[in-house]
């Protein structure tokens, strides 16, 4: 087993142009501001990571609404979704916006949803205490991976998932992860 690098963006990078990176995960969409909307220069980072021949995946970031809204959202509104591409959905909770993460079952249905949809069985971008928080074991045995957040330099494997499938360890300057391939 190895690791590759990567990043994760949303609006906070703008324009962002991809460096050595192996993958890109692009901010898709979110509900967390009371409505459904897609993320500022999503397209514009999706068409810069394809132009550098990056791995793609899009996220979709909770909010307090319905998981079949959000769903259905959230792939209606897939730009340049191709085959390979890795699709996320974050859970966490956002005290700003009064967004509070959602549990084992509101995350079934959207990766239900969007399964059924796409063919892709989402990934959860969970941080360790949302690990700990809830019993994900539905979750991991419908097929879902971890991109696991924790920036305290524990990459231990995380209750519940055997392992993670990508680590989100620092968000300085830019939110940077690593991905294990042959896991």
């Amino acid at each position: 087993m190895f690791t590759i690098d990567g990043v994760d963006t949303s609006y906070v990078q703008g324009n962002y142009k991809p460096g050595s990176e192996s993958f890109v995960f692009v901010h898709a969409s979110r509900a967390n501001r009371g409505f459904l909307e897609v993320g500022d220069y999503y397209h514009a980072q999706v068409d810069n990571a394809r132009s550098a021949g990056k791995v793609v995946g899009h996220y979709f970031f909770i909010g307090n609404r319905s998981a079949t809204e959000c769903a259905n959202y959230f792939v209606d509104n897939l730009y340049d979704f191709r085959d390979g591409d890795w699709l996320w959905l974050d859970s966490e909770d956002e005290p700003a916006t009064s967004t509070v993460a959602w549990g084992p079952n509101q995350c079934l249905e959207f990766n239900e949803v969007v399964r059924k949809r796409t063919d892709v069985i989402p990934g959860m971008y969970l941080n360790r205490d949302l690990t700990n928080r809830f019993d994900w074991s539905k979750v991991v045995e419908a097929g879902s991976p971890l991109w696991l957040a924790d920036y305290t330099g524990d990459s231990s494997n995380p209750k519940w998932w055997p392992s993670w499938l990508c680590w989100q360890y620092t968000s300085n300057p830019i939110d940077s992860n690593k991905m294990q391939i042959g896991c």
